[in-house]
């Protein structure tokens, strides 16, 4: 019996050495060499707290900053990338447009002098009487249900005259409410196992990456979608601010003319619902350069989101 015992507590001990190897080799790996998942880990771990709205899951730590994929995220005050003086100018502007939306939005793996946001607010500064400034509500891993809702709670008091929402291709999934365990949170390993299971577990629902879209269009999924679209659009009309849906394509298929179906279905729901509509994908479609992140990451990159910019300045413009 001493004998097991000693065999099974040499075990255990074996077991938890070769898991404190692995986990100091993800940790020494990750400081020289830049992965996305574990970038992305960073930003949940260090970025990000539990929400105490459930439909929002989670929001931005304030006044915090880290430096994801070689970039510098700065978080002020009220959770929005950039800092204070962002948030005095805002007072200070007679044009106040603030942007809501998710990872894209935010300007992951991009600084924050070329996010679309940013490269808007000086576009339409140059040569104009009227001073404007842009605010960025972008948060990561948000979907429409948790963007419309963290602005509610979060941003209405703002007041912007103009709000644009940066519609992605995906954001009419419905995302579970989840922030991990002390395991997933803590751990570099674990969450590199949560990460694989998510994406096995995907990729066994679904044949292709268009089918793992289309899912999300289905009329009983999609019919989120159009909830918060009226929720959103309600507000505004009570608040008199001009909204924008500015749709955004995922760059990865832009030449793939299948996705152009879930467009013009956000384009109309949106133009039903009272909304503008704005697409990013003809400018975004015309340029022959690389416009995804490195990193093996499938984000924008500070190619894109300039031309965005120019988009949405020449939409506002004219």
């Amino acid at each position: 019996m001493k004998k097991k015992i000693f065999n099974f507590f040499l075990s255990f001990l074996s077991m938890i050495f070769c898991l404190c190897v692995i986990e100091l080799f993800l940790i020494t790996k990750s400081n020289l060499i830049i992965s996305y998942d574990t970038e992305m880990w960073k930003y949940s771990k260090i970025l990000k707290f539990k929400s105490k709205n459930p439909l929002i899951n989670h929001e931005h730590v304030k006044n915090k900053k880290a430096n994801l994929q070689n970039v510098d995220i700065n978080i002020n005050s009220m959770g929005m990338r950039g800092d204070e003086g962002d948030l005095i100018d805002w007072k200070k502007a007679e044009e106040k447009i603030l942007f809501i939306g998710s990872s894209i939005t935010l300007g992951w793996g991009v600084e924050e002098s070329m996010t679309v946001t940013h490269k808007l607010e000086q576009y339409l500064n140059k040569n104009n009487k009227r001073i404007w400034k842009v605010l960025n509500g972008g948060v990561g891993n948000y979907n429409m249900q948790r963007y419309v809702e963290n602005y509610l709670q979060n941003y209405a008091e703002l007041k912007p005259n103009i709000l644009i929402i940066q519609y992605f291709l995906n954001d009419s999934e419905i995302l579970k409410n989840s922030y991990g365990n002390i395991f997933t949170r803590n751990f570099h390993l674990a969450g590199l196992i949560w990460r694989y299971l998510s994406i096995k577990g995907d990729n066994l629902k679904f044949n292709n990456i268009y089918e793992y879209y289309n899912n999300f269009y289905l009329p009983e999924n999609f019919k989120y979608t159009e909830k918060y679209l009226k929720i959103l659009k309600d507000k505004c009309k009570i608040e008199k601010i001009r909204c924008i849906v500015a749709y955004t394509p995922d760059v990865q298929f832009l030449n793939n003319s299948k996705f152009d179906h879930f467009e013009n279905l956000i384009k109309l729901k949106s133009e039903e619902t009272g909304f503008e509509f704005v697409s990013l994908t003809p400018r975004l479609r015309s340029g022959n350069k690389n416009l995804k992140n490195q990193y093996n990451d499938n984000h924008p990159n500070f190619v894109a989101h300039e031309m965005m910019a120019k988009t949405i300045k020449d939409y506002l413009i004219n």
